[in-house]
Protein backbone atom coordinates (compact mmCIF):
# COMPACT_ATOMS: atom_id res chain seq x y z
CA UNK A 1 0.00 0.00 0.00
CA UNK A 2 2.74 2.75 0.84
CA UNK A 3 4.11 1.83 -2.31
CA UNK A 4 1.59 2.71 -4.26
CA UNK A 5 0.57 5.73 -2.70
CA UNK A 6 4.62 6.42 -3.48
CA UNK A 7 3.91 5.72 -7.01
CA UNK A 8 0.67 7.81 -7.46
CA UNK A 9 2.52 10.70 -5.94
CA UNK A 10 5.59 10.58 -8.46
CA UNK A 11 2.97 10.25 -11.50
CA UNK A 12 1.38 13.16 -10.25
CA UNK A 13 4.77 15.12 -10.18
CA UNK A 14 5.34 13.72 -13.01
CA UNK A 15 2.58 14.71 -14.85
CA UNK A 16 2.65 18.59 -14.07
CA UNK A 17 6.05 18.60 -15.23
CA UNK A 18 5.47 17.30 -18.32
CA UNK A 19 2.16 19.54 -18.58
CA UNK A 20 4.28 22.85 -17.85
CA UNK A 21 7.12 21.57 -20.13
CA UNK A 22 4.07 21.10 -22.94
CA UNK A 23 3.03 24.43 -22.10
CA UNK A 24 6.32 26.11 -22.40
CA UNK A 25 6.95 24.37 -26.10
CA UNK A 26 3.14 25.21 -27.12
CA UNK A 27 4.08 28.99 -26.48
CA UNK A 28 7.34 28.68 -28.55
CA UNK A 29 5.62 27.46 -31.41
CA UNK A 30 2.74 29.78 -31.17
CA UNK A 31 5.29 33.10 -30.55
CA UNK A 32 7.11 31.17 -33.76
CA UNK A 33 3.67 30.49 -35.88
CA UNK A 34 2.63 34.16 -34.87
CA UNK A 35 6.69 35.68 -36.46
CA UNK A 36 6.38 33.43 -39.95
CA UNK A 37 2.96 34.69 -40.24
CA UNK A 38 3.93 38.41 -39.30
CA UNK A 39 6.99 37.82 -41.94
CA UNK A 40 4.54 36.43 -44.48
CA UNK A 41 2.12 39.32 -44.56
CA UNK A 42 5.03 41.99 -44.40
CA UNK A 43 6.90 40.41 -47.12
CA UNK A 44 3.62 40.53 -49.31
CA UNK A 45 3.13 44.25 -49.03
Amino acid sequence: MFWIIILLILVCINLRLIRLIWEKIMMRVMIINIKVQFDIVSFHF
